[in-house]
């Protein structure tokens, strides 16, 4: 185990540290979705937090590490800063890194049957209780604000 005296030259032992600007990455035991993780005194620790830390300092508790190169196994500081968890949410947006449709796991509808509710010419109300979903749900997938990237199915004709 590794005590907090000694793990500043240990930790960066864990890693591939190549150049200044590319990804260093965590070498040693990772979480599922890939980020480094250590145990320090007995706790374990997310790896890119520790290099923040070792780098800048403490980082305030309202406050979340983030990769600005998205690979969760980076640990160089230069790919690191801290945001909130409104940023980390929004960054994830708009690096497309969210699920959606099928994917996302709170989803009750497939693509499948999307296709079907866009083509199907019934009022809101019958396709919800068809669906199980609520009214809304069909209200803004009819709308686009939902499932934009599911298409209609043509009819043959």
């Amino acid at each position: 185990m590794i005590t907090r005296k000694q793990w500043p030259s240990r930790f960066w032992n864990k890693a591939i540290i190549t150049g200044a600007d590319d990804c260093w990455e965590w070498m040693a035991a990772k979480y599922a979705k890939g980020y480094g993780q250590i145990r320090i005194d007995g706790k374990t620790q997310r790896a890119h937090r520790v290099a923040w830390e070792l780098t800048h300092g403490k980082i305030p508790d309202d406050m979340l590490v983030m990769h600005t190169c998205d690979n969760p196994s980076c640990i160089n500081p230069r790919h690191l800063r801290l945001g909130t968890p409104q940023d980390n949410s929004t960054d994830m947006v708009t690096k497309g890194r969210s699920a959606s449709g099928e994917e996302d796991g709170n989803s009750k509808l497939v693509a499948r049957e999307v296709q079907s509710i866009k083509t199907d010419g019934r009022g809101a109300r019958e396709l919800s209780q068809i669906h199980g979903v609520s009214t809304v749900c069909i209200y803004d997938i009819l709308k686009g604000r939902t499932w934009r990237s599911v298409v209609p199915t043509q009819s043959a004709g």
